[in-house]
This record gives C-alpha cells, structure tokens and sequence, in this order.
C-alpha cells in the first residue's frame, strides 16, 4: 500500500485522473490483493464494497487494469479454477485525510458462480496497519 501524489501540467491529464471533482494536486491511497479461486469453476468477485482509512470511507475507489482501463472498484473480477487474480486499486484521499493515516480498511464484496448464485457473503472489512 502506498500514498501517491499527482501534480497534471493541465486540464486533459487532470481529466484522465479518472475520478470526480479532483482538484490539483491529488493524493490517492493505492493498494493490492490477491484473490485465489480454489474451487473447479469460475468464479466473480464483486470486487472492493468500501474502503475506509482510519474510519473515513475515501472518496471514490477505482480498480486499475493491465491495458490502462479502469473500472469502479465493485466491478466484478473474474477468477478461473486455480488461479490467483492480483488486483490494483486507487482510492482518492479527501482533503481531511491527508494528516496522520494509520489503518487502511477494505470490504471485500461476494463472490457468485457464472449462474449467479452466491458462494460467499460479503466478507467483514480486513484491516491493514499503515505504520
């Protein structure tokens, strides 16, 4: 997990920030998990539900793809039998966020068969420790 700050020289870069009403400079919260599919079929996690620093949900979560895309962070990611998915997220910091930043905090969305039938709840907010 890492604190990021952009700086864009104008207005087209600041647009490809991808995240509303960003002002100049902006500071993101940028972190990674890992989703492991041990069953035999294919599997879709709804991605990331919240995500809080030190109990202040951020403003708006996307998930970063390989090709450059993004996507909102509750978008489904899909998981073949066996296969360990890593996945990069960016949250941007509000303003108030920006002093100490002790615990990051994610809730993981449930994950469903290709049927959409549930194999797993959502899962209760896994905590990190940023010091």
């Amino acid at each position: 997990m890492k604190i990021l700050k952009y700086e864009p020289k104008n207005k087209a870069q600041l647009s490809l920030a991808n995240f509303e009403n960003v002002k100049n400079p902006y500071y993101v919260v940028q972190f990674n998990y890992d989703v492991t599919n041990n069953s035999n079929k294919k599997l879709d996690l709804s991605g990331v539900s919240a995500v809080d620093l030190d109990s202040k949900e951020l403003g708006q979560v996307i998930m970063l793809q390989d090709n450059g895309d993004t996507y909102d962070a509750d978008a489904p990611v899909r998981v073949n039998p066996g296969v360990t998915k890593t996945v990069t997220c960016q949250g941007l910091l509000k303003e108030d966020m920006l002093g100490s930043l002790n615990k990051l905090s994610v809730t993981f969305g449930e994950v469903e068969d290709k049927d959409y039938n549930t194999v797993t709840e959502e899962a209760d907010p896994t905590s990190v420790d940023i010091n």
